[in-house]
């Protein structure tokens, strides 16, 4: 099929660089490996409560690989173990299915025209036919059959994209109203109700936070954690750059001569190497002992059992890691939750206290501000309470305010104060209780709204649509009703049956 790309001879060179797709962003990337072995399973999974042969699984995981191949380039081979390929898959063939049910189709000329266009297969502007067969087979390792047919079902998914969004406008009012929200400025000023302020206030019973963490116990989830025992040379308080430099050298050399050694602690003996362990920590948490260190902690959870990494440069020295132990996640009991439990609760508690003095002095600057609204003054009405007055510099919406963070609540209640017939405003958020008054406001600029419309209307299109896409597509997730046997094929490969694909294989 499609025989025309690959007859012209032109001469051999090979531009490895990253492919400007015309795939919109909603087609998912990944990647994947062939099936070789007999499988424990008869069929990968279900969608639609149609059943998916290994066979198609497997065609789903190579086409999201050369996808992912075609938008990282070289970067695709240091990201794909963080990349969650079965998920990405199953909504590759999820998508597929909705595509093929609303019969779209794409021609052969098409996916022709779209693979000329790629700058990936192009020397001076003209399609290379030999560069695009030498990419399937030194980089893809794809036939070209396979992969003209992937880029026709992404062509499927940019039609069914189109089809679903392609009535979605944006009219004056709305685009006027974003625009604003993105380029007004106000000034407020406040006085906070903290609920750290009022933790002390709180007293828990032991029956108050055991019966809590029975009604709440999945909220205490354990997240998936690791120990690491890690090796190699510290750096001190008087290391400099260039003794950082030579010990992340000396490091490096003593790793490339490590052939099949699988033990860290011998490694470390043979050469006077610091070694540690971390104690368990999930991916949310900074690494015991070094803080937080992201390289550290993205090799760490992709090391596999018995593997020893790269050396992994971090603020506190060079080291070689090891996955020493590790736990699934898993619901506490009481007596380890307990902690957290008291900290959740003691917060749930201060926040209501914080929010019922707040309104206490709401209620009070409603009464004043009744009595006389001509002469009513926000901030003094706040001192002769001895509340602390506080001023916040300008912010347009969605911006971080020094003392109160990003709040969707408080930011509209904020900008809200522009349309509302009173002085003052109210709102609680996930730190405590505020109220505010208009200070200042700066509004748009208009020359400047009319010279940058059309793109902000464009931008903002794209935007809606992407929402409304994805909206679908979550929705048509929960409909597939997707039943996936490839969690149960990985465990039974773990006790020594045969499997499915291993992605470090490509």
């Amino acid at each position: 099929m499609l025989k025309a790309l690959r007859k012209k001879d032109f001469a051999k060179k090979v531009f490895y660089v990253l492919a400007a797709l015309i795939i919109p962003a909603f087609v998912l990337w990944g990647s994947g490996n062939l099936i070789r072995n007999k499988l424990t399973s008869n069929f990968a999974g279900k969608i639609f409560n149609k059943t998916i042969s290994w066979e198609q699984y497997r065609e789903s995981l190579a086409a999201s690989r050369s996808q992912a191949i075609m938008r990282f380039g070289d970067n695709f081979f240091k990201l794909q173990k963080f990349i969650n390929l079965e998920k990405e898959a199953w909504d590759r063939l999820i998508l597929l299915y909705e595509a093929r049910k609303r019969h779209i189709n794409v021609s052969d000329n098409e996916v022709v025209e779209t693979i000329k266009k790629f700058p990936l297969f192009q020397s001076n502007g003209n399609f290379e036919p030999r560069i695009y067969q030498y990419f399937l087979d030194s980089v893809l390792r794809t036939p070209a059959r396979v992969f003209e047919e992937q880029i026709r079902e992404s062509l499927m998914f940019e039609k069914l994209y189109n089809q679903l969004t392609n009535k979605i406008t944006i009219s004056g009012e709305e685009l006027l109203e974003n625009y604003k929200k993105e380029n007004e400025k106000i000034k407020i000023g406040y006085a906070s109700f903290p609920e750290k302020d009022f933790e002390d206030k709180v007293s828990l019973g032991e029956k108050e936070l055991k019966d809590y963490f029975d009604a709440h116990s999945p909220d205490f989830t354990k997240p998936p954690s690791i120990n690491i025992e890690y090796a190699g040379l510290s750096f001190s308080e008087q290391s400099t750059d260039e003794s950082k430099k030579e010990s992340e050298k000396k490091v490096r050399e003593i790793y490339s001569n490590i052939t099949q050694e699988k033990d860290l602690q011998k490694i470390a003996k043979q050469n006077s190497f610091d070694l540690k362990q971390t104690g368990f920590f999930s991916l949310d948490e900074p690494v015991p002992g070094l803080g937080v260190e992201p390289d550290f902690i993205q090799i760490a959870f992709s090391l596999r059992d018995n593997r020893i990494s790269e050396p992994v440069l971090t603020s506190k020295g060079i080291f070689l890691l090891k996955l020493k132990e590790k736990k699934d996640a898993y619901v506490p009991n009481f007596e380890e939750a307990k902690s957290a439990v008291e900290k959740v609760l003691k917060t749930n508690k201060a926040l209501q206290l914080a929010s019922a003095k707040a309104k206490e002095y709401l209620a009070k600057l409603e009464e004043i501000y009744k009595s006389d609204p001509s002469r009513f003054n926000f901030r003094k009405a706040l001192e002769s309470d001895s509340l602390n007055y506080k001023v916040s510099p300008l912010f347009n919406y969605g911006q971080y305010i020094p003392d109160i963070g990003v709040s969707k609540d408080f930011l509209d209640e904020a900008f809200g104060l522009k349309d509302k017939n009173k002085p003052f405003g109210f709102v609680t958020t996930a730190t405590g209780s505020y109220i505010m008054d208009l200070v200042e406001s700066v509004p748009i600029d208009e020359k400047k709204f009319t010279q940058e419309k059309e793109a902000f209307k464009e931008k903002l299109l794209q935007h809606k649509k992407e929402v409304a896409f994805n909206n679908f597509f979550l929705e048509l997730k929960n409909k597939a009703h997707l039943v996936d046997n490839v969690p149960k094929a990985k465990a039974e490969s773990a006790k020594g049956s045969p499997y499915i694909p291993q992605i470090d294989e490509f």
